[in-house]
């Protein structure tokens, strides 16, 4: 951060910095997929991360129907809320939101879908604490790409260099160099 640089906002990813949620979003899609009779290789879950789930099972299963992708998308989407108690939040981070909430602009840039990160926000109490929420529906390019950081500082109505990230993947971090942000790599 250069010297005249201030911090005047912060914004958050959610999956690996505030909540856990890689394993119990495997397990519905594994659930999901089996219900479904679909197999997929091994690096599947791995690929899924930033990217949707429409291009990845194309990959695997290019003659897949659009009405089973949306059959196992529902599919998924039930499994994933039975499976909402074995995520963990990161309390600390949490807590730290909560200290600065109203104090700084606070801000959520997440690669996941709006219908399971809105999910696991209510199911955690956590729905108010974010003044921008970024959706991985609201980008056309996700991380790397900078949009999504770029987008949550405006709507913020801060500059990207005066904001504070706070990410824990490769692709979130690049982004966050790329947008001029200074970042924080989180680890949980």
């Amino acid at each position: 951060m250069r010297s005249n640089q201030q911090i005047q906002a912060f914004i958050f990813d959610m999956d690996g910095v505030l909540f856990s949620t890689q394993e119990a979003n495997d397990k519905a899609y594994r659930s999901a997929l089996e219900e479904h009779q679909l197999i997929v290789p091994s690096n599947f879950y791995k690929r899924l991360y930033g990217n949707k789930f429409e291009r990845v099972i194309k990959e695997d299963h290019p003659n897949i129907s659009d009405e089973k992708i949306s059959a196992i998308k529902k599919s998924k989407h039930i499994h994933y809320a039975k499976r909402l108690p074995e995520i963990k939040e990161n309390k600390s981070l949490i807590e730290f939101i909560r200290f600065y909430r109203g104090q700084l602009p606070i801000g959520l840039a997440t690669s996941a879908a709006k219908n399971n990160a809105q999910m696991i926000l209510k199911h955690f109490h956590a729905e108010e604490l974010f003044d921008a929420i970024v959706y991985f529906e609201d980008v056309k390019n996700p991380k790397p790409s900078p949009e999504c950081f770029l987008l949550c500082a405006e709507r913020l109505g801060v500059h990207i260099q005066n904001c504070l990230i706070w990410e824990d993947s490769q692709e979130g971090i690049e982004a966050a160099q790329k947008a001029g942000a200074t970042f924080i790599k989180v680890t949980f």
